[in-house]
């Protein structure tokens, strides 16, 4: 789980085996994700299944 302490930002997530890479989003003015350029703070929590 991956929540941002910003309310506009969306977390997309990609991993493999290797890698773990979160890329944050969030609309423009047409409602479009954008990807965000400055640093977004945030927490992640590893759960297994």
């Amino acid at each position: 789980m991956v929540r941002s302490m910003h309310d506009p930002y969306i977390p997309e997530i990609s991993a493999n085996k290797y890698a773990l890479n979160i890329r944050f989003t969030r609309p423009d003015s047409d409602h479009r994700p954008r990807h965000c350029d400055n640093d977004v703070e945030f927490d992640m929590l590893f759960c297994n299944l």
